[in-house]
Parts: structure tokens; sequence; C-alpha cells
């Protein structure tokens, strides 16, 4: 008996082979997504784990002037402290021939013809530079590859207004750089960033720090306190100008690696769920849809003494083996997706080795997951079999009560027509199946949203933040601060039409027991190429007499307007001293305190200084500005602002490109499976009826308007839904970004709601001509003869 309900399982599978493929697919897409993402996630991680802990990544990191090698012994008898390894970390130019700016760059000291003990340097090529010799250096290697440098090639270092020759004998990497960016970048940039490493006692020879160091890294010891290490490192190294220790939350790389992969981990949670909350929706709706057109079949088997667990268990089977079947598409699916994502952001990520790894866990919970959303979904039709008395079974089901419909109230279907009337009657009559139906379809729509809302969102950043904010063509930083009329002689460069001043200097500011260290800038108020305007297009003026914030600063000191704060200042005379917000903007990127040059000059108790030039240039002309301002001393960087936007939108866009096409095509199998499956269980109940219109003399084309019109109304229904749910879920991504480094505005551009609705629309469409065939061919006397 049980061979003969698998010989009928195989049957029914075969002839449902289109609907079982379409459901398999939506399995398949759900499976995959959650693969995909969750061992790409799985596979940055492991490998980030790996190298910070095989090259001794620091757990606390400082910065100061110049302290006494003498200081760096005290740090190692601080309690919790493993190990200390102190060095000399500058800043650095190299003005190469095929660049139009000089590279801006950090100069790193190693002990003589050694590894670090700490933020050790993995060598991708070629040796650390021989103890004695003065003139080698390791390139990071991203760097090296971007500009064609091999070993043995000679690049220049500007090191003080000097320029040294230097040959390259390594090319390598480290976990203090794996998003290879410098302070007040907003994206890693490997042609114009680089990072070399020198021999300590040629680097202290330049910069005059024998028997002295200027940058340490600290080991913890297992179960130590950071907060406690933190607060002895500053009592010892704030007298030498540190600006305070941090840990591994501040250190720029690590903060932007942590940022990334919260945002993948919403990702791989918020999108799979989708999937297969859609792929149980499908199980029921096609298994109970399947049960009441074998009612007769369902009776019969009941009368030939087939136990209710038997046939139960014989239609749950068939889903399970759709599940299956989706399952192993999907694992095989995520593999490649995985493959392809994990190798993008080894594009961003620097690691050693990154390779995607399918982990055995992710297999088994993917596996799980979709069966208990098989045996969700099928468990009310399963009870439908069970309950069903074989006596009831024989009949055929009951038709249902047409009621009038709001059309029909207002008598608009006397102006809408006999095919309008008809398609709402139907769709009214069963409200669930419509709710479920555009559920389904809203889902697909969701999760395009979440496809499209990070390019919608930086696309709006980019515009409020170098369109409105920065005005600038050009921004020059400047080594240490000088005055303004130093400025105002940039405007004799040829090219130069306007040049202004920005102060900005390093702050430490308290608010109860909450402290951050961030960028104090005072500037003219208003000033002609700076301006402030948060993501809501509002403008703000900087108060005489008080201070603005970035609100996730605001937020993070436990600050609301009205309330003072202390911010210790971290340059010239270190001041200490109190103020007052007056208000907050809401940014898009990082966290700064903004104040008026009247009121800086007075609390730093310095004459008007800048050290930062805005310049506004003729275009034609910008070549002649940029090698005009590297032959100015004292000039550290000088960026374009074109350039700028081009290398961010570069490094994003390709990420969010991606991640895009995939969602769309996932979301895609999503709407077409929907639809499809409603278009084919519709077809198989509502044969007799449309059947009986054509022999009562509708044509073709009339019931083709009648059946596509309900999927037309269920896609047209399920946008707005869709939409909205997908930008709840961006809020959940956008929440789940550290707001300290930049912010989302939850933004729905008219182009997205235009493209989720084609791809919904053209989703029906094609449904529509998957099941136009057997429309067409309906054989009106089979159709017709009596069930009973």
């Amino acid at each position: 008996m049980v061979a003969a309900l698998h010989r009928k399982l195989f049957r029914d599978l075969f002839r449902l082979q289109g609907q079982v493929l379409t459901i398999a697919l939506v399995v398949a897409a759900g499976i995959a997504s959650f693969v995909a993402l969750r061992s790409t996630l799985s596979s940055l991680e492991s490998s980030r784990s790996l190298y910070e802990a095989q090259y001794h990544f620091g757990d606390i990191f400082a910065h100061a002037e110049r302290v006494p090698d003498e200081v760096g012994a005290r740090l190692l008898e601080i309690q919790g402290v493993a190990s200390v390894y102190t060095r000399v970390l500058e800043r650095v130019s190299m003005p190469l021939d095929t660049m139009v700016e000089p590279a801006n760059g950090r100069l790193i000291s190693l002990p003589d013809g050694e590894n670090a003990p700490l933020n050790a340097v993995y060598l991708r090529a070629g040796r650390f530079p021989e103890a004695g010799r003065s003139r080698e250096v390791v390139l990071l290697s991203s760097f090296a590859e971007s500009h064609a440098l091999r070993l043995g090639d000679s690049v220049p270092l500007l090191v003080q207004g000097r320029l040294y020759d230097m040959q390259v004998v390594g090319l390598g990497m480290t976990p203090e750089f794996i998003f290879p960016m410098a302070e007040g970048d907003m994206a890693p940039d490997d042609e114009r960033f680089f990072v070399a490493w020198m021999n300590e006692s040629a680097v202290n020879a330049m910069y005059d720090m024998r028997g002295a160091f200027n940058d340490v890294v600290v080991d913890l010891q297992p179960g130590a306190s950071g907060e406690a290490v933190i607060e002895e490192m500053d009592r010892w190294l704030v007298p030498f100008g540190s600006n305070g220790a941090f840990d591994r939350d501040g250190q720029l790389s690590s903060h932007a690696v942590d940022s990334e992969m919260s945002q993948l981990r919403v990702m791989a949670t918020a999108v799979p769920i989708l999937f297969l909350l859609v792929a149980a929706f499908l199980l029921n709706v096609v298994l109970g849809r399947l049960v009441q057109l074998q009612r007769p079949q369902i009776a019969a088997l009941k009368a030939l003494g087939y136990s209710n667990i038997e046939i139960g268990t014989h239609f749950l089977l068939m889903m399970m083996v759709v599940v299956v079947v989706g399952s192993v598409l999907g694992i095989v699916a995520g593999v490649w997706l995985g493959t392809a994502l994990t190798n993008l952001y080894g594009d961003t990520f620097r690691f050693p080795i990154l390779r995607f790894r399918l982990h055995g866990a992710v297999v088994v919970i993917s596996l799980l997951i979709s069966l208990v959303a098989a045996v969700a979904g099928a468990l009310q039709s399963v009870r439908q079999v069970v309950v069903l008395p074989a006596a009831e079974a024989m009949r055929p089901e009951a038709p249902g009560i047409f009621r009038k419909g709001l059309l029909d109230w207002f008598r608009i279907s006397q102006i809408t027509g006999t095919a309008v009337r008809m398609v709402t009657r139907e769709m009214a009559s069963k409200p669930w199946r419509l709710g479920f139906s555009v559920t389904a379809i809203a889902m697909a729509g969701a999760i395009l949203v979440v496809g499209r809302f990070s390019a919608d969102a930086f696309d709006y950043m980019m515009e409020i933040q170098f369109q409105k904010s920065w005005r600038e063509d050009v921004t020059v930083t400047f080594m240490r601060p000088v005055s303004m009329a130093t400025i105002q002689e940039l405007t004799r460069i040829p090219g130069v039409l306007e040049a202004e001043g920005i102060r900005a200097v390093g702050a430490r500011v308290r608010h109860l027991h909450y402290e951050r260290d961030v960028p104090m800038q005072w500037m003219n108020n208003p000033t002609d190429m700076r301006e402030l305007w948060d993501i809501d297009e509002a403008r703000f003026h900087i108060p005489p007499d008080g201070v603005l914030m970035t609100t996730a600063l605001a937020t993070a000191l436990h600050l609301r307007p009205g309330d003072t704060f202390l911010a210790d200042i971290l340059e010239g005379q270190r001041p200490q001293v109190q103020l007052r917000v007056v208000g907050t903007v809401v940014e898009p990127f990082g966290m700064q305190v903004y104040l008026s040059q009247e009121l800086g000059m007075q609390l730093a108790n310095e004459p008007p200084l800048a050290n930062m030039a805005l310049l506004r240039i003729d275009p034609q002309l910008a070549d002649v500005v940029q090698d005009h301002l590297q032959e100015i001393p004292g000039v550290l960087t000088s960026m374009q602002k074109f350039r700028l936007i081009s290398r961010f939108t570069d490094q994003t866009g390709k990420m969010m490109f991606s991640m895009t096409l995939i969602l769309t095509v996932l979301a895609s199998t999503i709407a077409v499976g929907v639809v499809y499956n409603n278009a084919r269980i519709a077809l198989s109940m509502r044969g007799r009826d449309l059947a009986s219109l054509r022999v009562l003399g509708f044509t073709r084309t009339e019931i083709a308007v009648i059946f596509h019109g309900e999927i037309a109304l269920q896609v047209l229904l399920a946008i707005p839904p869709g939409i909205l749910v997908g930008r709840w879920i961006s809020i959940a991504v956008a929440k789940s970004m550290n707001p300290e480094i930049f912010r989302l505005p939850l933004i729905t551009s008219n182009a997205t709601i235009l493209f989720v609705s084609a791809v919904l629309m053209g989703s029906g469409i094609v449904s529509s001509l998957l099941v136009n065939g057997r429309l067409n061919n309906l054989d009106l006397i089979a159709v017709l003869k009596a069930r009973e």
C-alpha cells in the first residue's frame, strides 16, 4: 500500500513539475542567501581573527610627540599589560611621477633587520630592511600593486621637506591596515595611501628621535581591564603630547571593519528570513489547494483502508521532496554567490589569505531552517487531510458565497464592466488567499527596496556632503598651523580664484563618564566654501557663544542642547575648557565639534591660524595648481574634490551594485514563484468556471482579461506594502551600522519605487506568459464533465 502512495507521489510531482520547480527555486533563493551571506561573514571573521592573532595585533594604542624610552619601560609595569612595543610613526608623502597629487602615507619604524613584535608585517614578497641599511623600505603591497611597483624599484619619500630616494626591498601588509585609509578619509585609497616600514635607526636619524618614541602599541594580559590600562597610560603619556590612548574600537582600520561586518551580519539575518517565510507560505497554499483538488482521491484512499497518518505523511513527503531539491540548489548557488562576495570583500579588506569556506554548521542550519519552513507551511494542509471525512470528501467543495463589494455598492461596476466586476468579486470572496498572495509578493518588493536602499542613501549623502556642505575644489592640509596671510598667499598661484582657512584641532570631549576623541573645527561664519547641512537639508549657522556638534557625538556623550561639557584641546598649550552645546546637526560622516573662529582663538589663546586651506580654482588649471602646491614647504596633502568623489564612488559603488544585483535576482525569483503558483492553482481550480464562460460565448481575450486581471491586481496591491516593509528593514540595516563612522539617511528614491514596481510587474507578466498557453488550450468538454 505504501508503494502505491509512493507511485502517486512521483506522478503528482511530475504533473506539478512547474509548481514544484518554482517553489524549489524560492526555497533555493532563501538557502542561497543564507549560505552565501553567513559563510561570507564567517570567512571574513575567521580570516581576520587568524590574521590578528598570528601577527600580534595590539589591544591598546597611543601616539605622542616625543616620549623618552624610560617611559616606555614604565608602561610595561602597568597592571594588565603583557607587552609594550614603542616605535616612531610619522606622516610622509610620496611624489610619484605617475601621480598628479603626491601620495599620503605613514612611515613606521621597525627593529633593525627584524619584524615588529606587535602589529607585525606579513611579507608578501621580498625581505625586511637589513640592519645598517638606511635607504631600504617595505612598502604596503596594495599601494605597490596599484602603481606596478616591484622589488628593487626606487621611490621618492618626502620627509620633513627633504626628498629621499628609497629602494623597495619588500612588499607587506599588516592587521593594523586591513582597511587601508588615512584619518579623515571616507574610503580606502590604494593609489593615494601608503605605508612604508624602515629600520628604526634610519627613522630615528631622520626625525632626531634617538632614545625616544612617539607611538606605542600595547598587548594586554587575558582578562585585563582595557579602561584601567588606558587611564594609566594617559597619566604617563599626556605630558609628552599624547592625545590619549585608545583600544581597537578607536583604531581606524579595526573600527571600519567592525562596521562593515555588522551591516553584513544584519543582511545575513533579515534577507533569508524573508525568503523562507515566503517559501513556507507557498508550501501551505500549494498543498492546501492540492488537497482541495484531490478531495475525491483522498476519499477513495480512506475508503480503501489507508490511515490518516499514511495519507497525511504522503502529502507532507511531497513538500519535503520539494524542499530537499530547493535546499540542494540553494547550497550550490550559495557557494557560488558566497565565493563571489568573499572575493569582492577581499578587494577592500586586506587579509593575507581570504578564501570562502562553507562551514558544515551553516549547511546543517540551512537544511533545518528549510525543513522547519516546509513543515510549518504544510501542517495546516495536512491537518485538512486528516480531519476530512471520507463521505464529505466524496462531494465537491461547496461553492463560495459572493457578496456585493465596494464596486457594487458605489455602482462603479456599471462603468468598469463585467470583466472587472468578476475579478473583484472573485478576490473579495477569498480575502485570505488574496492577503497571502499580496503579502508574499510584497516580501519580494521589500527585498528589492533593501537592495537599493544603500545606493539611494549613498547618492543622497554625496549630494549633501559634496554639493551643499563642501563646495571647495581643493582641500590643502598643512603639517603645522599657518597664518591667515599664508592662506591668502595661495591666491597668487595661477588658477586659484579664492582661498579660505580653517583651524582643526584634536580634542578629547567629556560628559559624565563618557568621552570621545574628535576633531574640533573653528572657522568664519558664514563661509563661502563650507557650510553645515544636515541630512534633512537644513542649514546651520555656527553660534558665537557655544558650539554645534554632530548628533552622533551628542548621543555618545549623552548631551542635549543647553548642556555643558569639558573639552581638552590636544594641541598648543593644551587648555581644558568648558563649552555649551547650542545645537546638534545630523551630518552623514564622522563626529565633529564646530565653533566660531573668535571663540576658538580665545579658547586656544592663539592668533588667527589655519591648518587647512579651502581653494576654489579654475578647472582648466587644476594640474598647474597641483604642481605649485607640491612645491610649497609645509604642505602635507592636497586633495581635489572630484578625485575624492570618484574614489569614494568607485569603492562603494562596486559593492552596492553587486548586492543590489544579487537581491534583485533572488527577489524576482520570489515574485515569479508566488505569481506563477497562484496562477497555476487558480487555473486548476477555476478551469470549470472559465470553460463555462467560453461556452457562453466569451472570447479567449475576454477570458484572459478576467484571469490575468487577478494576477495584475495582486501585484498592484503588493507594491505599496512591499515598499513600506522594505523601508522598515532598511531602518534596521541603517541602525546596525556604527553611527560614529557614518549615518545612512532613510531615503527611498522615486527611481527605487519605479524599479521595484517594474520588477514586480515584470515578474507578473512572465508568470502570466508561462500559464497563458494552458489557458488558451482549455479542453472545454473535459473540463465541463461532472466531477461527481
